[in-house]
């Protein structure tokens, strides 16, 4: 029976031979990934309550502390520091301050093609265009005590781009563009499964960043049979021997979704709905009071030096607070390596080291009424500080066009 890359996937890991769209199947991931929050310590008490002294396939199991970095008070710290060690006595790799873990664990070769990994954030999605399975999950506990869990095998979504994206416009708008037209229940419990000469022409940033938010539109994830540039990207973090796996030709599909890039512009998400996307243009001129780049969603190179195109002998508008926060310390190195740091700080922007929390405001927070551009990757209420503040999701161009004029702005302007 002809499979889709996912139906492979989780056939494999099921120790089966075939799965078919709404199967149950016992499935035991190849990597398990969790990060600190605020309720780090909350979060790991039932494993305490019931005296867990291990967890199952240690060796598979990764802690990113990305969020609270820098650690920003003693009570934390402490937290932290007990939360550290649970893991250690555990057996669980810790990594500490190398940037996002949804952009490191694919830097550091932790993930390969054919994998199927799972973590309780949505985000890991952005892993899907390397050509493994990243499946989010509600039940991570239950994976880091038994080892394996219950999933149901969703049907999948063939999306074709074709065209090729025009200056100024990012994986991120395509992203926009397709949820515009999907709603918040398009993809309801699917699979997208790109494809087409449109997404062969995309870089691996632009993938990236377009698969991040893929469970806005109702899916479960996202995914990408592995071209060429796939498994160069893969290739060039060096980690465990892997053997890509694609989808059959006559693999059978629930719906089929086309787009033409090249007429593409740029997106926007309007606040307080992620899913409330439109073209960018009905919102030029509104007044904004920070700028922000950076996130599991941006602030890759591309997203970089994307903004320094734009930025380069311009500066900050007065009124305008802008942070930029590269994903990891690799991307970082790169921009450095590339000139775009020294363009971005000539610009007058505040460059920080790779954190997560300018994302949901445990730095630079909004204040009351303030509106911010932001490539994070929520535009919720209350997400960046102040219930009263208000948050457009956009493109890391637009957010350094808007820093300029000090009001939502179009990023070709300036190319």
């Amino acid at each position: 029976m002809p499979m889709t890359i996912t139906e492979k996937i989780l056939a494999r890991v099921s120790g089966t031979s075939q799965v078919k769209p709404g199967d149950r199947v016992k499935v035991t991931p190849d990597l398990a990934m969790w990060y600190n929050s605020v309720n780090t310590e909350h979060f790991f008490a039932p494993l305490e309550r019931v005296g867990a002294k291990k967890v199952a396939d240690p060796e598979k199991r990764i802690f990113f502390i990305d969020h609270h970095t820098p650690v920003k008070s003693v009570e934390y710290a402490n937290v932290l520091n007990k939360v550290k060690k649970m893991h250690q006595d555990w057996g669980v790799r810790v990594v500490e301050r190398m940037g996002i873990g949804h952009q490191v664990m694919g830097e550091m070769g932790a993930v390969r093609p054919g994998m199927y990994i799972t973590h309780f954030d949505s985000a890991i999605v952005s892993m899907g265009c390397l050509g493994l399975l990243p499946l989010p999950t509600g039940e991570l506990l239950r994976y880091m005590v038994e080892g394996s869990g219950y999933v149901t095998v969703p049907a999948t979504i063939k999306v074709v781009l074709n065209g090729e994206l025009p200056k100024g416009v990012q994986g991120r708008d395509v992203w926009l563009r397709i949820l515009a037209e999907a709603g918040p229940s398009g993809g309801r419990g699917r699979i997208l499964e790109y494809m087409g000469p449109g997404y062969e022409g995309m870089d691996m940033d632009s993938r990236m960043g377009m698969m991040n938010t893929t469970t806005y539109c109702g899916a479960v994830s996202a995914i990408a049979s592995p071209d060429q540039k796939a498994l160069d990207w893969v290739d060039a973090h060096p980690g465990e021997p892997y053997e890509a796996v694609y989808s059959d030709p006559d693999a059978h599909y629930d719906e089929e979704w086309r787009f033409d890039l090249s007429g593409m512009e740029p997106y926007v998400a309007i606040p307080p709905k992620p899913y409330d996307a439109r073209p960018l243009r009905e919102v030029l001129g509104t007044t904004i009071h920070q700028a922000y780049l950076g996130s599991c969603a941006s602030g890759r190179v591309e997203d970089l030096r994307l903004a320094a195109q734009v930025l380069k002998g311009q500066q900050k508008h007065p009124d305008v607070r802008v942070n930029v926060v590269p994903t990891s310390n690799l991307i970082m190195q790169e921009a450095a390596r590339e000139g775009i740091v020294t363009t971005l700080v000539e610009s007058g922007v505040f460059l920080s080291s790779p954190s997560c929390d300018y994302c949901f405001g445990n730095a630079s927070p909004l204040g009351d009424g303030e509106v911010c551009v932001s490539t994070g990757t929520l535009n919720i209420t209350g997400r960046m500080g102040s219930t009263k503040a208000q948050i457009y999701t956009v493109n890391a161009g637009v957010v350094a066009a808007s820093a300029i004029e000090g009001k939502i702005a179009d990023p070709r302007d300036y190319l």
